[in-house]
């Protein structure tokens, strides 16, 4: 490598962000068809049969795409067990009207359920949502789609990013904790308003809030966050930690384990330290060459202490695509 140039490559995060800037400055109709086409690549490239491609469930969220403001597709692969499931997409989405976004996610829910003839418990999204909500604390908005060959375990998502303001009449986290509890692991991560929470509704009729407190950067360099976090993690998780910007720790009934959702500050290396498994390799070639807002790694916590990791998670959020890329 020619002198200077190691000195002078960005970083991850800071491409990330500058990708992230350019983004800001393109229409709309230009990011609905990178969108649409992130689905494409994504679909091709791990062979997602078309008959989950022509279901209801996916042409539904092509259509939420179509209509989202300031949207960001995220894709991603779930190995467990030695199997990839591939079919799982998200839209990030800042809308102006947010309740009316809502409603149209709980309508394709609906429009699903009728449609594939599978049973969804949407109550707990409605009753969190019936009520007056102050949707001013909320800045984000995420849908998404986990499609399985195996129908009871498929899923549809909707997910807030939200402030946690206990003294704001009709605030959404907190009425989200009243309804539901938080454990000590969840306060011991919760060290900010900011949270982003959801709801997972699968086709078998079950449906589980998920909460995803997470820690930055500059707090985990807090020696007092780091001695707090000493009793809830291992060592091995602080130090992936320590090479993350940004660690969200995901919470759920459904799920037998802590899950670490980390966001690397150099996704190659990362994966090269702490994920040293063939299939996760496989599939980062698909996104390794491609600008991205964002990359997320999630590993069973206690797969990571034993360094058996058999199941994991990668997300990937495209900020463009390749220029020889024709979607199909």
């Amino acid at each position: 490598m020619p002198p200077g140039i190691e000195a002078t490559r960005r970083s991850f995060v800071e491409a990330a962000k500058a990708h992230g800037r350019t983004l800001n400055s393109k229409p709309k109709d230009w990011i609905v068809r990178k969108n649409l086409s992130c689905l494409d690549l994504h679909c091709n490239a791990f062979g997602i049969s078309e008959s989950i491609r022509d279901s209801r469930a996916f042409t539904g969220f092509a259509d939420l795409v179509r209509n989202s403001e300031h949207g960001a597709v995220e894709v991603s692969v779930k190995v467990e067990d030695g199997i990839a499931h591939a079919a799982r997409f998200n839209i990030f989405c800042q809308p102006s009207d947010k309740a009316d976004f809502v409603s149209d996610v709980v309508a394709f829910f609906d429009d699903v359920a009728a449609f594939e003839g599978v049973r969804l418990d949407t109550k707990p999204v409605r009753d969190i949502l019936d009520a007056p909500l102050d949707w001013s604390s909320v800045s984000r908005l995420v849908c998404g789609i986990d499609l399985r060959t195996e129908p009871g375990l498929s899923r549809l998502k909707l997910w807030f990013f939200a402030e946690h303001e206990p003294d704001r009449a009709n605030n959404l986290v907190t009425r989200a904790l009243m309804a539901h509890g938080a454990s000590p692991l969840f306060r011991a991560f919760h060290v900010h308003p900011t949270l982003l929470l959801g709801y997972d509704l699968r086709f078998d009729g079950t449906t589980a809030l998920k909460l995803y407190p997470d820690i930055r950067e500059d707090e985990f360099a807090s020696p007092e966050m780091k001695s707090g976090l000493a009793s809830a993690l291992s060592a091995r998780a602080q130090e992936a930690m320590a090479q993350s910007h940004w660690t969200h720790l995901y919470l759920s009934s459904r799920n037998t384990d802590t899950m670490l959702q980390f966001h690397p500050k150099e996704p190659d290396e990362f994966l090269g330290n702490w994920l040293p498994h063939p299939m996760a390799h496989g599939i980062h070639r698909t996104y390794a060459e491609l600008p991205l807002l964002d990359m997320v790694v999630s590993l069973p916590a206690m797969e990571l202490d034993c360094k058996a990791i058999e199941n994991f998670t990668l997300y990937y959020m495209p900020a463009d695509l390749p220029q020889n890329f024709n979607p199909s």
